[in-house]
This record gives structure tokens, C-alpha cells and sequence, in this order.
């Protein structure tokens, strides 16, 4: 069995701060992604992609085209924006307008990522993955899979395209040709999420998580690894060489070597499907996003560092900014940018008298009234659970 930490609900040290809420989309707000510049880029249900400046928060473009709900954004290495949607075509966009329509694909585009040689490649529930150019033409169709694809990424060092698919399977396509190199087969279920360890081994994950050798492109003894019902996301924390799983009970399962040789824990503390996550590159920390609304940070030796309060439903998106910040999108239609290791720290006010906690509520009040809005008051409640010693 699992080991289990953070047992308690509120077993985290800060209260996160939330600086700036970046609102305009009219619909839920399904992914983002940070340009060169630090502009941070999101597409929504509103069939709008959306370009924002870091520093005031303002909305600079609204790029429209799409005639179905935005499934990924991601930046070329010219600096172009692409997009895939719903409507079955991906865009890319230039200086605010749509530079290329990229047409072929006869469902939606749900996958989306960008090779280093500068081509958008995409996966589609048409069951192909395309290789385009950056003039909007298609250089390859690579067919094969039999079901919807539910994962694309490109290896580090072969930068060959890995796919994941509903079919359980994973295939590796060679980046020039577009042939198919391997199939690799084991899954039970649909391969939902794919990752790369820096020894260059494959993971691959849905309701079982399986590790790859890419030299054979033969399945790894793996260990029997609890995904509590399913893996949605997953990141590799290069701290503590641990493999970190959001699964769809809430749990954060971690995998404490990625040899997978040692006991698992399962961090504690979301309360429904951990939707999202990313590694912060400074410090190292693991960020979880939930659909309980809130965002989780942890640190190396899994304990929660911070809780994130201010979404109001799903938190779909993750990501840093170069900044140090991290940005989130949910589908409270918003955009939120927090201050890494800047909050309410619990410890400093831990089992204080009745009348000491009210009196910080009052202040809390104050703040949030004011111009200056220290801490927004929809911690307030959170506040009270926080000061609360039972």
C-alpha cells in the first residue's frame, strides 16, 4: 500500500498571493502558454485566443477565427502564435492576424505541439497526426492509430514525434519520413499523457503507467504503481528524481525514483481531479492544478508548500513565467498570475486565541476593501479554516 502524507485537509505553510486577475474571455478558459516575450497567450471556449501583457495584466489582442472552442496554443520558434480548435483547423497567427489556416484534419485538433525544427505538429481525434510547415502546407500525415490521439510529444534527443492514443497504444514516428518506427504495446485503457526522464526513457500513463527504453523501444519491468483510478498529468521533479502523477481522485501520487524500485507516496490535499501540473525551474517545485478550483505547490520531500485560492471552478492550465510567477486559467473564465513563495504563512498564527483571529479577519476585511487589496477577500473564509487549530 501507498504511504500516505499530508493527512490533515490544510496541511500546507502559505496561503498563496494572487497579484493579478486577467479577465475577458466570455467562456471557460482551456489553455495557455508563454511567449518569448512574456506575454502569456490563452484560448478559450469562446473561440478566441487571447494575448496578454505581464506587467499590467491587460488584454493586447483577441484573435479570432476559430469557429469552435480553442484546444491548445503553443509559440513557434519564429515567434507566431498556433492554434488548434474544435473547428478541425489549427491558425497561425502573426502581429494579431491569422498569418496561415491549416486545413486536413475531419475532427478536432486536442493535441498540439511545436518541434524544434520549427513545425506545428498536431494529433486529432480523426485518430492522424500531422507534420505541417510554417507556410500552412501539411508535410506528412501519419496514419496508423485507430482511435482518437490523447497525447503528442517529441523526444529530447531523437526529436522523432511520440503518440498517445485511445486505441492503448503508443507509437514513435521517425521526424523526417513520418513513418512509423514502433508501436509500443501494453496499455489496457487510453494513453492519456506521455513524458521523457533525463536519461531519455519514455513514461507513459493513463489507467497504468508504463516506462520504455527508446534505444529497443521495449517496455521497462515496471512495478506495480497505484494511479488511483487514473493519471491525468504527470512531471518529473529532478530534486528528489521523483515521478509525480495527478490522478483523477485528487491524489498526487508521487513515485519516489523513476526507477519506480521504491515505496510510493500519495500527496494529499486535492479534492478532485488533478487536471494540471508543472515543475517551477527555479526552485524545483511541482504545481498542481484541480478541479476543486484551487492550486497546490509542492515541495521535494512532498509536503505542500502552498495552497492557491482564487478560481472558482476548474483549474484547467498551468504554467511559469519567466518571471518566476505562475499563471493558471480555469474555467471561471479567468486568467490568474500568483507570487511564487509569497503568502499567508500558517505557522505564525497557529492555535491563537479566538479574539487574535477575529481581529485578522477584520484586517483581512480592511485589505480587501483597499486599493491596494493585500489579500483578496475571497480568502476570507479560507483564513478562518487556516487560523483554526481543530
Amino acid at each position: 500500500m501507498p504511504n500516505t502524507t499530508n493527512e490533515r485537509d490544510h496541511s500546507y505553510t502559505y496561503l498563496g498571493y494572487c497579484k493579478k486577475v486577467l479577465s475577458g474571455h466570455t467562456d471557460c478558459v482551456y489553455c495557455l502558454a508563454i511567449h518569448p516575450n512574456g506575454d502569456i497567450i490563452t484560448g478559450g471556449k469562446d473561440f478566441t485566443v487571447r494575448t496578454w501583457d505581464y506587467n499590467t495584466g491587460k488584454c493586447k489582442d483577441v484573435l479570432q477565427g476559430h469557429t469552435d472552442w480553442i484546444c491548445c496554443v503553443c509559440v513557434l520558434p519564429d515567434g507566431c502564435i498556433v492554434s488548434s480548435s474544435h473547428d478541425q483547423t489549427l491558425r497561425i497567427w502573426d502581429k494579431g492576424k491569422t498569418k496561415h489556416e491549416l486545413c486536413g484534419h475531419t475532427a478536432a485538433v486536442n493535441c498540439l505541439v511545436t518541434h524544434p525544427s520549427g513545425w506545428p505538429v498536431s494529433g486529432s481525434r480523426d485518430t492522424k497526426v500531422r507534420i505541417w510547415d510554417a507556410n500552412g502546407g501539411c508535410k506528412a500525415i501519419l496514419s496508423g492509430h485507430t482511435d482518437w490521439i490523447e497525447s503528442l510529444i517529441i523526444h529530447p534527443a531523437s526529436l522523432n514525434i511520440i503518440s498517445g492514443s485511445q486505441d492503448h497504444t503508443v507509437r514513435v514516428w521517425d521526424k523526417q519520413a513520418g513513418s512509423c518506427i514502433a508501436v509500443l504495446r501494453g496499455h489496457h485503457f487510453a494513453v492519456c499523457c506521455l513524458m521523457t526522464l533525463p536519461t531519455t526513457e519514455l513514461v507513459s500513463a493513463g489507467k497504468e503507467l508504463k516506462l520504455w527504453d527508446m534505444n529497443t523501444n521495449q517496455a521497462l519491468e515496471t512495478p506495480k504503481v497505484e494511479t488511483h483510478s487514473g493519471v491525468w498529468c504527470m512531471a518529473h521533479q529532478e530534486q528528489s528524481n521523483s515521478l509525480l502523477l495527478g490522478c483523477f481522485d485528487g491524489t498526487v501520487a508521487k513515485v519516489v525514483d523513476t526507477c519506480m524500485t521504491e515505496e510510493q507516496q500519495s500527496l494529499q490535499g486535492h479534492k478532485q481531479l488533478v487536471r494540471c501540473m508543472c515543475v517551477h525551474p527555479t526552485t524545483g517545485d511541482v504545481i498542481t492544478g484541480s478541479a476543486d478550483t484551487t492550486l497546490r505547490i509542492w515541495k521535494a520531500d512532498g509536503t505542500c508548500d502552498s495552497l492557491l485560492i482564487g478560481h472558482t471552478d476548474w483549474v484547467r492550465a498551468v504554467a511559469v513565467h519567466p518571471s518566476g510567477d505562475i499563471v493558471s486559467a480555469g474555467f471561471d473564465k479567468t486568467v490568474r498570475i500568483w507570487v511564487h513563495k509569497i503568502g499567508w504563512k500558517r505557522n505564525l498564527h497557529w492555535n491563537m486565541p479566538d479574539n487574535v483571529r477575529q481581529m485578522v479577519c477584520w484586517v483581512l476585511l480592511v485589505n480587501s476593501l483597499s486599493p491596494a487589496k493585500v489579500f483578496p477577500s475571497d480568502l476570507l473564509m479560507e483564513v478562518l479554516e487556516f487560523c483554526d487549530p481543530g
